[in-house]
């Protein structure tokens, strides 16, 4: 099961579009025209679950259990309502049981991760997301997100670890969303001579560098490196004017316009 792609989310589409509780309605109709199908209870409670409504979700799952215990995506959906209800000591067990049957299954192992976090195991959450950053080519940026917020929370250290973490991953993984992760470490760390080097890149990387010149202009004046900073300015500004018409009159362009013009106009006597 791909990542994002779970019994909540997938049951909805295999039902067709429209309003759930209408797809919900059309389930209960052929629940009843076929009692003896496991699949379709266990559907509903997904569409369930997805709405909050747990114990019809968990009165479902039954069912489905009933007609057909060798269904695994039972035991997946029930360890995931559990987590969400708030119990996740209830679900680690469904969980685990699930994983060694199916080590593949990367929601499954994503929600271990959330799980194991919520009772205090972070490391042994981090664990389980570098297996899933490890074995995808490309790693989910939900799973690489979380690896990074829960790194974070680890103490006083957490920001440097995140920092380190990420720096390495992106080596490989040159992803413009974790570069400005990356940046906000180096920032919060004190890090300012990284932190312009990594601006500098992802300028020259940005088909549009008017924002992130302004950013490093405004990081060089809070370091009293007035000449740099109105030099980086004076660039946040033609990169503005080479902006299609459309696109210079909006609203972003003219607070960007603002911020430059702080940058640029003299000091106070």
């Amino acid at each position: 099961m791909a990542l994002g792609v779970c019994w909540l989310e997938a049951t909805a589409v295999a039902w067709g579009h429209g309003d759930e509780h209408e797809v919900i309605e059309k389930l209960s109709e052929r629940i009843k025209a076929s009692p003896e199908s496991a699949r379709l209870p266990l559907d509903r409670a997904g569409l369930y679950a997805r709405h909050g409504e747990f114990a019809l979700a968990l009165e479902d799952l039954k069912k489905a259990e009933a007609l057909d215990a060798s269904l695994d995506a039972v035991r997946a959906l029930r360890a995931r309502i559990l987590w969400k209800m708030g119990k996740p000591a209830d679900a680690r067990g469904l969980q685990e049981t699930h994983l060694q049957k199916h080590p593949e299954d990367d929601q499954v192992r994503f929600d271990y991760s959330d799980t194991l976090a919520a009772i205090g195991e972070v490391n042994a959450a981090l664990r389980e997301l570098d297996t899933l950053v490890a074995r995808n080519e490309h790693p989910s940026p939900d799973v690489v997100a979380r690896r990074i917020e829960l790194t974070e929370l680890l103490g006083a250290d957490g920001t440097a670890q995140a920092l380190d973490w990420l720096s390495d991953f992106l080596k490989s993984h040159p992803l413009p969303v974790f570069e400005e992760s990356a940046l906000r470490f180096e920032i919060k760390l004190g890090k300012f001579s990284e932190a312009l080097q990594r601006m500098d890149r992802m300028i020259a990387g940005s088909a549009r560098p008017a924002s992130l010149l302004v950013r490093k202009a405004e990081l060089l004046e809070s370091q009293q490196m007035t000449a740099p900073a109105k030099e980086t300015a004076l660039a946040a500004a033609a990169a503005l004017d080479r902006l299609p018409d459309a696109l210079r009159m909006a609203d972003p362009s003219r607070v960007l316009r603002s911020r430059i013009e702080k940058i640029l106009s003299p000091p106070n006597p």
